[in-house]
């Protein structure tokens, strides 16, 4: 018994494949930019904090 319904084969020319491989690039490239965001969240946060007075306590 021959069957028409064979499975799909990758072909990676095609557009799904094309897809697939400008996901996993961009998805690279994506990874370098968490240490920089982390850093520049880090530089803000000490840019705009603001040190505190001394309580100067009364007895």
């Amino acid at each position: 018994m021959e069957t028409d319904e064979d499975l799909p084969t990758y072909d990676p020319l095609s557009y799904v494949a094309k897809r697939e491989r400008y996901r996993l690039r961009s998805a690279q490239k994506a990874v370098h930019l968490i240490p920089l965001l982390v850093l520049l969240c880090a530089i803000i946060l000490w840019f705009f904090s603001a040190p505190t007075p001394p309580s100067s306590q009364k007895a």
